[in-house]
């Protein structure tokens, strides 16, 4: 006679509320009855941070009950399995996710090979994609060999070319995921569809399933617990939103029950608004200040009955910890956070863009700084000696020049006593620096040959364990062994598929899927609120709940469609359809407006990367919410009042500096707005007219960069900067016009006879001066191609229309105690120091002055203009010789752009002398754009007001 199985039975509860409360009865009840049932029970949430919240909310119900020994074991489906295989014995092995995107890879190589090739360019990335597929699929109650039939029906369409690629497609996936299985088979593993299958086999430990949330269990999940051997009871509680039940579940559950409990009385919304923040940072701070308010009013309950529920954990976990750790408020949070956001991993990265680049030196000096290695004799002040010498002769990097640099070095000076010459004491710092990148590039050039993959995982392997700092940071330790652990499972696996020959961008991106798919599971802080994302925050219980990301994309969140197929065929094998998806969110998003007992807190964010954001179509729930709940009315405004008061709390160290409320050790903002500083500054003596241009684009950027010492961070681009096309502009035309002037009395003029000979003189030192990867790109862009003509074609030409020069200046730098009228503060008359470079000057045979100045961009608009004319005004006074032009020559709009109104730059350069003394450094740029591409993004407070 077989075994009975359990019938599921569905009891449908009135909100999260209720769905606790009813599972902490049946517990207690069990308790009651059997003082060691809880311990043959096992209670199943949809995540980590579910099971520690309904953990402690368990500890709590039932703590006080003297015949309760034991609680049952709360866990997600993952952690079942994994525990369900272990205790087979050996029968149930499970594959491991990296192995398994091996198998898949050989799985396309074989298909492609036997007849069936993709319509499309097999890419890196393509199997975890593939696989999520089939688990889905399976996870449905669907069938491979099932779906691939329906779809070539679906898709019989001769006159169709998209409808034969997609069946292409269809054969292609189909003979790779049968090869994909055919190699599991034989290796004995089993993978999540087909574990459930084998461990329906194995004894079952536990006699009671309590499944709580409709989104814990897939049909195949269902299906297995039904079969489980040795389960008797199965009961799965989810919230009474029927339209938001998945139909596996509803069809699956013969018994149905409705829980017979009121639903509770709903929280109150403070002031009856959602309010609004700027960023996300700043929603946290409002969350605290709220928080204080309440405490203030003496409203405010136990901290660890306080939740900020965020749509998604990240970022959100990180910021949190920040401001809350700031405010001085105590939190707790538990989720899954990557491997590829901790430090350790960045400076792993590091090492990988060092092989990636031939150790330009950006990358080498970053690797160089890193507190996670060391190397021999390298430290703070051989780095920075080794960046000062660089950085004066603009050296790129590259291994082939850090040699010839090193070699350089290591030879004794000539003259070691002669004024300006390098001691050899200054020449020996960048020694082991050099030294050190030199090691570590021969270390990592396994990376970038044509090599085994196994044989590049052990590369990286033996760089890190060579290179490594050992810290004794718990933190540290836990991101070295993951990151050990995966180079182990990566080369575990290419062993499994032959260990196959891959190129440096293709072990790249594995190593990297494989870091992105691996997160720790952590708990941090004790006793405090709660940071918890939507999904678990119905399993804790809490009287004062704070909404945060009340946007759209965020609520609702952005789902990964599938890639592969249309909607209307995955619909008929279990996929919900978006409306059916859209309807679970906005139930999720109701319910959790009921979730507090006491208050209830709704805020949303204006800013996503200083880009404004839309608020959320939820926020019709909480109008529907609040007419059908009864709450106390909102107090009167004053609607005359139309400047929304600035909050009186301030809640963390950042914003009490930022206002000007504590005193550091440098001056920051007094006033209620950021950029004034309180004390009058000094201006730079000499003063730079590229500084001065600077604070004239922005005044924020100019306090960032030359009083904050802040480094602006740059775009990751694939291309060159514009910083790095513009010094590689600059040393073309400073070299070119030398050598086309050598051995001349005077500059040698550009005429149509010997317009070709200079135009491969420039030619041939562009040729040196761009990095290979870049230079085809480039030199079109420069010299032009058929039928079109170049950047310093344009030049050249536009000289030869010129006449005669006496002398021609090129980086030519100065310092000049320049003579104004009048002063900022009165002065009659006034000089300043400027001091500059002028990358070129022209005296010509009239003996009249004409300044140029490179600009690989466009000229500066009027406005912010400062530069050329300071230079001409300087130069004029130093040399003694009239001005005839000042100009901008901008090789990106190919035309000279004239700013002679000198008259116009005095006023503007004593304007802005004055605004800097007075220590006015207002984040208010000259055109909002230039926001978009600025690098000090993360330091300014550029407020923007959302209209009403």
């Amino acid at each position: 006679m077989g075994r009975i199985m359990p019938k599921p039975v569905l009891v449908l509860c009135r909100g999260w509320r209720g769905v606790s409360a009813f599972a902490s009865r049946a517990l207690q009840e069990q308790a009651e009855r059997d003082p060691l049932a809880l311990s043959r029970t096992v209670v199943l949430v949809p995540t980590a941070a579910a099971a520690h919240l309904y953990r402690a909310q368990l500890e709590r119900n039932l703590s006080t009950i003297r015949e309760i020994v034991f609680l049952p074991v709360i866990t997600t489906l993952g952690p079942l399995f994994q525990d369900l295989a272990e205790r087979s014995q050996g029968r149930v092995r499970l594959a491991d996710p990296l192995l398994r995107e091996a198998l898949l890879e050989e799985g396309f190589q074989k298909a492609a090979a036997s007849g069936s090739p993709p319509p499309f360019k097999v890419r890196a990335g393509l199997a975890p994609r593939v696989l999520t597929f089939y688990d889905e699929l399976l996870q449905n109650r669907g069938e491979l060999k099932d779906f691939t039939k329906r779809a070539l029906e679906e898709l019989e369409a001769p006159d169709d070319l998209g409808a034969a690629r997609m069946g292409a497609q269809t054969r292609f996936l189909e003979a790779s995921l049968e090869t994909y299985r055919e190699a599991l088979e034989r290796l004995e593993l089993h993978d999540p569809p087909s574990v459930r299958h084998a461990l329906s086999r194995e004894p079952f430990p536990y006699e009671r399933a309590l499944v709580l949330g409709s989104e814990t269990l897939t049909p195949a999940d269902l299906d297995f617990l039904t079969r489980a051997r040795g389960l008797d009871s199965l009961s799965v509680v989810v919230v009474d939103k029927v339209s938001a039940l998945p139909a596996s579940l509803a069809e699956a559950a013969p018994d149905l029950h409705v829980d017979e409990e009121p639903r509770a009385t709903p929280p109150k919304l403070l002031n009856r608004a959602v309010h609004v923040a700027r960023d996300r940072e700043e929603s946290l701070v409002d969350a605290v200040r709220f928080m204080k308010q309440l405490e203030d009013n003496k409203e405010l309950p136990p901290l660890d009955r306080v939740a900020i529920v965020v749509p998604s954990p990240l970022p959100y976990l990180y910021l949190a910890k920040k401001v809350l750790g700031e405010a001085g408020v105590p939190f707790e949070l538990q989720d899954s956070f990557p491997l590829a956001t901790e430090p350790y991993m960045a400076a792993v990265d590091l090492a990988i863009e060092l092989a990636a680049t031939d150790a330009r030196r950006n990358e080498a000096l970053a690797l160089l700084r890193t507190p996670f290695f060391v190397f021999k004799g390298v430290g703070p002040s051989e780095v920075a000696a080794l960046d000062a010498l660089t950085l004066r002769y603009r050296e790129p990097g590259g291994l082939e020049r850090w040699r010839k640099l090193f070699a350089r070095k290591s030879r004794p000076p000539t003259q070691p006593s002669l004024p300006g010459m390098e001691t050899g004491d200054a020449a020996g710092r960048v020694l082991a620096p050099l030294a050190a990148i030199l090691e570590a590039g021969k270390a990592l050039s396994e990376l970038q040959t044509e090599s085994s993959l196994g044989a590049k995982i052990r590369c990286l392997r033996d760089f890190l364990e060579t290179f490594t700092r050992t810290l004794p940071d718990e933190r540290h330790q836990r991101a070295r062994a993951a990151v050990n652990a995966i180079l182990e499972r990566l080369e575990e696996a290419a062993l499994h598929v032959g260990d196959p020959c891959v190129d440096f961008h293709t072990f790249r991106a594995k190593f990297r899927r494989a870091v992105e798919a691996h997160t720790f599971a952590l708990r941090t802080g004790s006793g405090g609120v709660t940071v918890v994302d939507a999904r678990s925050a119905g399993f804790g219980a809490f009287d004062l709940v704070i909404l945060l990301g009340i946007n759209e994309g965020e609520w609702p969140a952005r789902g990964e469609r599938n890639i592969f197929f249309p909607q209307w065929l995955l619909r008929d094998f279990g996929w919900p359809s978006d409306r059916k998806l859209l309807t679970r969110e906005r139930a999720r998003f109701q319910e959790l407006l009921d979730l507090g007992q006491e208050h209830l807190v709704l805020i949303r964010h204006q800013l996503e990367d200083e880009i404004p954001t839309v608020a959320s179509p939820f926020l019709e729930e909480v109008e529907t919410w609040l007419e059908e709940s009864p709450h106390e009315p909102a107090p009167p405004r004053d609607d005359d009042d139309d400047d929304e008061p600035e909050p009186e709390l301030v809640v963390t160290k950042s914003e009490a500096l930022r206002r000007g409320l504590i005193e550091p050790s440098s001056p920051l903002p007094s006033e209620r707005r950021p950029g004034i500083v309180r004390s009058p500054l000094a201006v730079p003596d000499p003063v730079s007219p590229t500084a001065l241009e600077l604070y004239l684009r922005c005044p924020f950027k100019y306090f960032s960069r030359y009083l904050l010492g802040l480094e602006e961070e740059e775009d990751v681009e694939a291309m060159l900067t514009p910083l790095e096309r513009g010094r590689i502009l600059h040393d073309l035309l400073h070299e070119g016009f030398k050598e086309w002037d050598a051995g001349q009395s005077d500059p040698r003029p550009i005429e149509p006879e010997t317009y070709e000979d200079a135009l491969t003189l420039f030619r041939s030192i562009a040729v040196k001066k761009i990095p290979p990867e870049h230079r085809s790109v480039e030199l079109r862009r420069l010299f032009g191609g058929p039928g079109e003509a170049g950047a310093l074609e344009w030049l050249l030409r536009r000289e030869m229309a010129g006449g005669p020069l006496k002398q021609r200046l090129l980086e030519y730098p100065f310092q000049t105690p320049l003579r104004l009228t009048e002063g900022p503060g009165g002065e009659k008359p006034w000089f300043v120091q400027i001091k500059g470079r002028v990358d070129r000057a022209d005296v010509d045979a009239d003996g009249r002055l004409h300044v140029y100045d490179y600009k690989s961009g466009r000229a500066p608009e009027a406005s912010v203009t400062l530069q050329v004319p300071l230079y001409s005004m300087c130069l004029s006074q130093d040399l003694g010789t009239p001005i005839e032009e000042s100009v901008y020559l901008s090789f990106r709009d190919r035309r000279s752009t004239a700013r002679a109104d000198y008259q116009k730059a005095s006023a503007l350069l004593v304007k802005t002398f004055a605004a800097i003394g007075k220590g006015r450094f207002p984040p208010k740029p000259h055109r909002d754009t230039l926001c978009y591409s600025c690098g000090f993004v993360g330091v300014c407070r550029k407020e923007i007001k959302e209209d009403a």
